[in-house]
């Protein structure tokens, strides 16, 4: 009865002590999500403090010089960003009213929203129906990607079967330099390796 008694106390400590364990696993995972929640919170804060700093560089206030070269970095970002902006729209054949920000037709002369009127950028990329005509269809395009597709298996194939040849002439020297020798008792009573 005792000995039972004993088991059954070391399973009940067991159980507990994993409880115990599994509970402080638990509360240190939350532990350290809260960790990064709190440091995400910091980044923002700093995000916030360098936007600052940024925004009196744009509005002309005096900004200290070691801050004066990241807000210029910045500055080329935004054009650049701005810059690949107007040819995506340029592309669309889309342009945005200055006035009301609504996006209008390349061509259009005054804006539909705001009646605004509308530079006509020299360059627009109207697509003709002959150009239309002459280019791929679907169909052809999707035989071009297949076929494609076909060489890079092919040559992914080729490559499989190249290295699988490397790999059994790699077998088969290790067979033959691992192939057991006889061995023979030699004249001074050691075993020697027949050759």
């Amino acid at each position: 009865m005792t000995f039972l008694k004993d088991i059954t106390k070391r399973v009940s400590n067991s159980a507990k002590v994993a409880a115990k364990k599994s509970g402080n696993m638990v509360e240190a995972t939350k532990l350290g999500l809260n960790i990064n929640t709190e440091e995400e919170k910091i980044q923002k804060a700093y995000a916030k403090i360098g936007e600052r700093i940024y925004n009196l560089y744009e509005s002309e206030e005096t900004v200290d010089n070691e801050y004066k070269e990241v807000c210029e970095e910045i500055m080329k970002y935004k054009e650049n960003i701005q810059s690949m902006k107007d040819k995506i729209l340029l592309l669309k054949n889309i342009k945005i009213c200055p006035e009301c920000d609504a996006e209008l037709e390349c061509k259009d002369a005054y804006c539909n929203m705001c009646g605004a009127k509308q530079e006509i950028p020299e360059v627009c990329f109207e697509t003709t129906e002959e150009e239309i005509i002459e280019g791929d269809t679907f169909e052809e395009e999707e035989k071009k990607t297949e076929a494609i597709n076909e060489e890079v298996n092919e040559e992914r194939a080729a490559e499989e079967n190249n290295f699988e040849e490397e790999d059994n002439k790699t077998e088969i020297i290790k067979e033959e330099t691992t192939e057991e020798k006889p061995i023979e008792a030699g004249e001074n009573g050691m075993e020697e390796i027949k050759k």
